[in-house]
């Protein structure tokens, strides 16, 4: 019931994290430096990792499923939240200050790196 969605769920959004820690926000902090979007959305990454990981490790002890089913639908809010964030604020700065030569050059290596 929890196990197997919060497994897949876990592998997702970390491969989201780290995607997006490398491409694009390392991309705009060196255009931008301390930005508090970046900030927040990378804050936003460390608190689903930490909330996943409590979830994953909670399943194994059958007691506690209770509190894994708890912290995985407050991962799924962050997450939520997170996304919400980024297409509202860090995705329209991204476009402001990178230019369309440099998103492009992005989704290009996004590409390749989600293929391996």
């Amino acid at each position: 019931e929890v196990k197997e969605p919060g497994a897949k769920l876990a592998i997702t959004l970390d491969e989201h994290g780290n995607l997006e820690e490398e491409l694009l926000f390392d991309t705009l902090e060196a255009k931008l430096g301390n930005d508090e979007n970046l900030r927040e959305v990378r804050d936003d990454h460390t608190r689903i990792e930490k909330l996943m990981q409590e979830v994953l490790g909670t399943l194994e002890d059958i007691q506690r499923l209770g509190h894994a089913r708890r912290n995985l639908l407050k991962a799924i809010k962050v997450a939520r939240a997170h996304f919400s964030r980024e297409e509202s604020k860090t995705f329209p700065l991204a476009e402001e200050i990178l230019g369309e030569e440099t998103l492009l050059e992005l989704g290009v290596e996004l590409q390749k790196r989600r293929q391996k």
